[in-house]
């Protein structure tokens, strides 16, 4: 499914039209189990203390990204809700609410473990990605030009740019 899903968005793109697709929660967390095997391992993040990232969406163009976290000689499910900011030239994925478990934390005292991430920005604690790029499959320019949130549904929109 995923891989027909990138097919059409390269089909679109390498024609000059612009490719609209919808992923689930299942299907982005499936390509997040297969990342060690669709990237060499160097061009994984690391995730500092973290690990088996899991994505959720939810209302409100809000993304919770849980996973394990180390704490001492223990694991815990540690996660944040985030919410998507188009910026200057990027966008970035805000931390807005923190917990363990069901146990609500202030964001404040997770920002030291988020910033041990790879690729946050430390002035805003944010994960900021960019939104141009260029598609492997054709080699084409886009822009993301729209990024709608719901409950279990990330819409992406993107914009090819001329060649």
């Amino acid at each position: 499914m995923l891989a027909d899903t990138l097919q059409l968005v390269a089909d679109r793109l390498n024609t000059g039209q612009v490719a609209e697709f919808t992923l689930d929660d299942a299907q982005m967390n499936r390509w997040i189990t297969a990342r060690h095997e669709l990237w060499p391992q160097d061009q994984l993040p690391d995730l500092g203390v973290a690990s088996n990232p899991q994505v959720r969406f939810l209302d409100g163009d809000q993304v919770e990204l849980s996973a394990a976290v180390a704490l001492g000689s223990m694991d815990v499910i540690g996660s944040v809700k985030m919410e998507i900011e188009f910026v200057a030239g990027g966008i970035r994925f805000v931390p807005r609410a923190a917990a363990i478990g069901c146990l609500p934390l202030p964001i404040a005292c997770v920002r030291s473990v988020i910033r041990e991430m790879e690729g946050v920005d430390p002035k805003t604690c944010s994960f900021p990605i960019a939104r141009r790029g260029v598609w492997p499959n054709g080699r084409r320019s886009f822009e993301v030009s729209a990024l709608k949130v719901s409950s279990g549904r990330l819409r992406v929109v993107l914009k090819p740019l001329a060649p």
